[in-house]
């Protein structure tokens, strides 16, 4: 039997681990002790030349929308936590942000994975009309919640933070840059909604194990 607090005994997979987000929730997962894997379509990231808990990290190259591809990300795996998304027009916030964690989801469910991990947003579930700019966003995510709940009804959560902020680091030519998205995130706030006011979120909250 695997027990909980034993992590070395779990193999966690981040699905979109080179994302601001999943690449936190990696590094966390590592200094904690836990394998950890992650299937992205890139591969390990640019950035990771200098960056020693990289190599604890199983990478595999691939495509979520690939069966066979996420079937050898998922498989062995004793939880999943999928941070996909992407902003674009609604049908690609609808496959991006939706169909990439429910092709996870089953996947998962089918390879007999114990948990899974949605990482959402916090306007998900609200009233935004269809011809909000950010609809797809929204409506794609709230489907990856319904997947979740209903492939993982004892073991599945989604998690809902608000606008996550702190520094990322990205590669521009050849040298690595330190990027502050509470920059961006200031105004991003604001788009798809109307009076709420909804508190960001730092990436160290919500990339605790």
């Amino acid at each position: 039997m695997v027990h909980l607090h034993d992590v070395s005994k779990h193999l966690l997979l981040v699905v979109g681990g080179t994302g601001y987000v999943g690449s936190n929730i990696l590094q966390r997962a590592v200094q904690k002790g836990m394998k950890v894997r992650s299937l992205t379509r890139s591969g390990r990231p640019d950035w990771g030349s200098n960056v020693p808990w990289l190599d604890q990290v199983e990478w595999i190259k691939g495509d979520v929308f690939s069966r066979d591809d996420i079937d050898k990300a998922v498989a062995g795996t004793t939880g999943v936590i999928s941070t996909v998304g992407a902003f674009g027009s609604n049908e690609f916030m609808e496959k991006m942000c939706g169909d990439a964690t429910i092709a996870a989801v089953r996947a998962a469910k089918d390879a007999g994975t114990k948990r899974f991990v949605f990482i959402s947003e916090s306007r998900v579930g609200s009233q935004i009309p269809t011809w909000a700019p950010m609809y797809g966003y929204f409506h794609g995510k709230e489907r990856a919640e319904n997947a979740v709940a209903a492939h993982f009804p004892d073991t599945g959560v989604s998690l809902r933070p608000g606008f996550v902020f702190g520094t990322r680091r990205v590669r521009i030519k050849d040298g690595d840059y330190f990027l502050p998205l509470q920059l961006a995130g200031a105004p991003m706030s604001f788009l798809g909604r109307q009076v709420q006011i909804h508190a960001h979120s730092h990436v160290w909250l919500v990339t605790r194990l």
